[in-house]
């Protein structure tokens, strides 16, 4: 069955587009103003004075801001895309990462999720574009487990992309089971977060070290 994905600009374009307007704006109203000054004598129209000119600035670097802002959020994680899995789903988890599950396994906090998300999320973004991938963060869902890699407390990130739930026999399941896939190219990967050190587990890899392992890609 083939998939039909909705066309979405990239954030980079949205960025560009935003960048080129500002600019064609503000060399229209500089040329506008040279030309009233060097007619003054025939026009009584005075040319912008300094707090015309810092209006347009702020103005410019508020959309700049914008701009930066849409092409950054394609390097943040969707908070509504993830979910804390414990029992046997945990232990899967932990086990398809390469850790394992331990009877004491903490519940990890929200803030604590938060802060591993905004760490992995650019990780994320590099390592896809070092395998030559054109996905973004913010297409990948997460599933979280606590257990140990060897005797180090740990966080398990099972990742997958958006279109495996294209399908809705899939939709529902993700929040109560584990995603083990062990193929897949980049539509699939693990992260493991040390919680002692707060880093990620780097994977050597032939051409490049990685900081998520993914299941498909040699």
């Amino acid at each position: 069955m083939s998939r039909r994905l909705a066309y979405t600009p990239h954030p980079a374009t949205l960025k560009s587009n935003l960048l080129i307007a500002n600019v064609g704006l503000f060399a229209r109203v500089f040329l506008y103003g040279n030309q009233k000054r060097q007619n003054h004598v025939k026009s009584r129209r005075r040319p912008p004075g300094p707090s015309q000119v810092l209006a347009l600035l702020c103005t410019f670097a508020a959309n700049f801001s914008l701009a930066t802002t849409i092409d950054g959020s394609a390097e943040l994680f969707d908070p509504t895309h993830e979910v804390i899995l414990s029992g046997s789903e945990g232990k899967a988890i932990a086990a398809a990462c390469g850790g394992t599950s331990s009877p004491t396994s903490w519940a990890p906090r929200s803030d604590e999720i938060g802060r591993l998300e905004r760490t992995l999320a650019p990780l994320l973004a590099a390592d896809l574009r070092n395998s030559g991938s054109t996905a973004e963060p913010r297409q990948y869902y997460r599933q979280y487990a606590t257990g140990r890699l060897g005797q180090r407390p740990a966080i398990f990130v099972n990742g997958f992309h958006e279109s495996h739930i294209s399908f809705a026999a899939n939709e529902p399941n993700w929040r109560r089971s584990a995603v083990t896939v062990l193929d897949g190219g980049d539509s699939y990967w693990c992260a493991i977060y040390i919680k002692d050190t707060g880093e990620f587990v780097k994977f050597k890899g032939p051409h490049f070290d990685t900081h998520v392992w993914f299941h498909g890609l040699a």
